[in-house]
């Protein structure tokens, strides 16, 4: 992203993964403008799955991913399954728009981190992001 390929190695990186372009252009920006993380944005599940494996093989994992909920081809709550099979420690955020006592009942299930409801600014993804990469 922004940041210089000297720096970003230093930095912990961070998978997004949303369908919705406007969302990404979002998340981009969050990574753009953080001096904290470093980030991958992508637009489905099932490449989110594909580039946590390739990092984790690489041995180059992704410190934290955030994942909206509700993506066509494999749902966030899916990739967080097969994340948690494979890594239990993994950090996990949700960031989506739907809004219930199942979205937060599957959040709590998967162990999440955060759960991010949408509609956010860049200002608040990067925060929180950054604060949970501090702990």
């Amino acid at each position: 992203m922004a940041n210089s390929a000297c720096s970003k190695l230093a930095l912990p990186h961070v998978l997004f993964a949303d369908d919705d372009p406007d969302i990404r252009g979002l998340l981009s920006i969050a990574a753009d403008r953080s001096t904290k993380f470093d980030g991958e944005v992508v637009e489905s599940g099932t490449e989110a799955l594909r580039c946590w494996r390739e990092a984790k093989a690489e041995g180059k994992p992704f410190a934290l991913i955030v994942l909206d909920g509700a993506m066509p081809d494999m749902s966030g709550y899916k990739v967080a399954e097969q994340i948690r099979k494979e890594d239990p420690e993994a950090k996990i955020v949700f960031f989506t728009a739907y809004d219930g006592p199942l979205s937060d009942f599957r959040a709590k299930e998967l162990e999440a981190s955060a759960f991010l409801r949408k509609p956010q600014d860049a200002s608040r993804v990067t925060e929180t992001v950054s604060e949970l990469l501090e702990h």
